[in-house]
C-alpha cells in the first residue's frame, strides 16, 4: 500500500522519542517528510525528550537531531490555548499537561499532528491527527 502523502505538520513528543533512537519506521518517515518540510517539534516534546536522555551523549544526539529543524516555543496564547483544551475535557483529564501543549501548539500554528496515538487527540475539535507508520 502507498503512503499517503505529507503535509507540513507538528511531530508529537512519542515520534521525537522514537527519531531520538532511530527506529526505522521514525526515521522512514522522517526521510519522506523532509522533502516536504523541515521536521517541527513542541519546545515541550523536546523538554520531555531531553529529561529522559541518560547522559551527556544521547543530549547531544538530540541536539544535533533537533538543530536542522524547527522547535515551536510556548507562548502565552499556546498555553492559554492548552488550559482551555484542558478544561473541555471531562475530568479527570484524559491528556497530559505535555500533550495538551502539543495540540494547543498545533492549533494555534494551524498544523496537524503526528502521532503514534492519534486516539489520544480524538476528541479536541479542529485538530487533525495523522499516525505516520
Amino acid at each position: 500500500m502507498k503512503p499517503l502523502p505529507l503535509v507540513p505538520g507538528l511531530l508529537d513528543t512519542d515520534i521525537l522519542r522514537d527519531l531520538h533512537l532511530a527506529t526505522k519506521s521514525a526515521t522512514d518517515f522522517s526521510e519522506r517528510m523532509l522533502p516536504v518540510s523541515l521536521l517541527r517539534f513542541s519546545a515541550v516534546s523536546v523538554l520531555v525528550v531531553a529529561c529522559a536522555c541518560k547522559d551527556a551523549d544521547e543530549r547531544e544526539l538530540l541536539r544535533l537531531l533537533i538543530a536542522p529543524n524547527r522547535v515551536l516555543q510556548i507562548t502565552a496564547p499556546i498555553s492559554r490555548r492548552a488550559l482551555a483544551i484542558l478544561k473541555e475535557l471531562p475530568a479527570p483529564a484524559v491528556l497530559s499537561a505535555d500533550a495538551a501543549l502539543v495540540a494547543a501548539t498545533a492549533l494555534v500554528h494551524k498544523l496537524p499532528v503526528y502521532t503514534a496515538n492519534p486516539g489520544r487527540y480524538a476528541n479536541l475539535s479542529g485538530l487533525a491527527a495523522i499516525q505516520p507508520y
